[in-house]
């Protein structure tokens, strides 16, 4: 064994036992003392350890960062579960980031199985796991290369990632504390991670048991609501309560039937084999699950326990029984619905992204003032207009607000959107029905607030400006009766 391959395999015992003594280590290696006390004194010198009377610690100095391959054969079966669980929290079609870490290369193989994905990454090693893999789309930031960990940092990285919005960032650290955050041993190593964090609707920290109650040399960022910590066991109550409570979700490899209540069911916990989703109550009710599942490709039915319940099939007089032998014994077709994608721009970059099955809808911030917007399509500019908001409407969508706001009526699985105002200051302002390939973009001249299938929502200023087109992902529906779509109009708004 070459000395070089010696010191690494050190450093591994080190990394999982923490001490090694130089008897133990010169049986091991059938060499003498003399020889292992010189590999430790290297190691000494790099900073890796610490000599004692007849061995050595591992330094946990919070400046050093360990080697990756050193790291890469530390805790393996723990990081592949948790690669594995990350796995499952991404959806076909969407677009992530991904830093550089050994965690973060088992995550990397793991997403090999998914289709239609955009990868951004500063990591080399995932850069060449990922390269000629189709159907993902890899994107590199560029920047400094730090030797000990394969990663790309600094400004240029840095700039690469603030030009892009993308639905998830995937990230790694060196420690997690309950008073300071989410910590790591370089600077910009966490810079990197930062940027990547401000640039994802989500952030989904991935790390083992081993990391919690360690600070590192520098602070990475803070969980906030919404994101997501993946571990590979149960930590203490303390920090599941302390997570949860900041608004962060705790997923755990052992408990992984254990849900909270809460407003939404996570894709995650739907299984991969799964064949078709019920929903019981109203359209709501199936709007938020097609949000929830978007991207998953799974068939849904609609139970109407709400009010209209146009989007449902079996309403509130029907016998569900009926529904369901029809749905066990293949008596349908499912009929895909198309969705939108929205982005909002402040200063030219994006800020946030979200998906809608019914609309996305740009009003005022300011109580009791118009909306003040200019429109232009496939950045061909149209006019300039002043109403109580503007929306951006799905053929599914075409029946509810945008009915409402006096927009037109589109046939459910029709492949177009409608551009309508709501309460038009201005005679000229009509609804404008476009193709799925037409890009819509509204500038607003005030402050206004973009909400997406009454879901989410960003506050945009004077300036921003909101980018609509036709999202890839779509819903799929299924359609138990043979009715037609006029027959529906007929039976769920002629009398409304």
């Amino acid at each position: 064994m070459l000395a070089i391959e010696r010191k690494n395999e050190i450093l591994s015992i080190l990394q999982k036992e923490q001490r090694v003594l130089v008897a133990e280590l010169s049986t091991r290696y059938q060499v003498t003392e003399e020889t292992i006390r010189r590999d430790l004194e290297k190691l000494e010198k790099e900073g890796f350890v610490k000599k004692t009377y007849g061995g050595a610690v591992l330094n946990k100095n919070s400046t050093i960062d360990m080697p990756l391959k050193i790291r890469e054969k530390t805790n393996r079966k723990e990081k592949q579960k948790i690669a594995q669980t990350v796995a499952s929290l991404i959806e076909d079609g969407e677009s992530i980031m991904l830093d550089s870490s050994s965690t973060s290369l088992m995550i990397a193989q793991e997403l090999k199985k998914k289709k239609k994905l955009t990868v951004i990454t500063n990591s080399v090693e995932v850069l060449i796991e990922l390269s000629g893999c189709e159907g993902i789309k890899v994107i590199s930031t560029g920047g400094t290369l730090r030797d000990s960990s394969l990663s790309l940092v600094g400004k240029m990285a840095q700039d690469v990632l603030e030009k892009y919005y993308v639905d998830k960032a995937i990230l790694s650290c060196k420690g997690i504390d309950l008073a300071k955050g989410v910590t790591d041993s370089h600077e910009m190593e966490a810079d990197v991670k930062n940027c990547m964090h401000n640039c994802a609707r989500t952030t989904i920290l991935a790390a083992d048991t081993s990391k919690l109650e360690h600070v590192f040399f520098v602070k990475v960022m803070d969980l906030s609501e919404g994101d997501i910590l993946v571990l590979d066991k149960t930590p203490k109550k303390e920090w599941v309560d302390c997570l949860e409570k900041r608004g962060a979700v705790c997923r755990f490899m052992t408990d992984y039937e254990r849900m909270k209540n809460g407003r939404h069911t996570p894709s995650a916990y739907v299984p991969t084999d799964t064949q078709c989703i019920i929903t019981i109550g109203g359209d709501g009710t199936l709007i938020q699950a097609a949000r929830d599942l978007a991207g998953r490709n799974i068939p849904m039915l609609g139970i109407n326990r709400g009010h209209l319940g146009f989007l449902n099939q079996v309403d509130s007089t029907e016998d569900i029984d009926v529904a369901m032998d029809a749905l066990v014994n293949d008596r349908f077709r499912l009929e895909r619905r198309m969705m939108l994608r929205g982005t909002v721009f402040h200063e030219g970059k994006p800020v946030f992204q979200d998906i809608a099955l019914n609309e996305i809808i740009a009003t005022s911030a300011e109580h009791l003032r118009v909306l003040r917007y200019d429109l232009a399509v496939n950045d061909e500019y149209l006019n300039e207009y002043a109403a109580d908001g503007v929306m951006v409407a799905t053929p599914t969508g075409s029946t509810a607000y945008n009915l409402s706001a006096g927009g037109p009526v589109m046939v459910p699985a029709g492949r177009m959107m409608a551009v309508t105002p709501v309460c038009s200051h201005t005679l000229n302002a009509r609804s404008i029905v476009l193709s799925e390939e037409d890009r819509v973009k509204i500038g607003l001249l005030g402050k206004g607030l973009v909400t997406f299938d009454g879901d989410t929502s960003k506050k945009a200023v004077t300036g921003d400006y909101l980018v609509v087109e036709r999202s890839h992902m779509e819903t799929v529906m299924v359609k138990l009766k043979q009715i037609s779509f006029m027959q529906n109009l007929s039976n769920y708004l002629g009398n409304v």
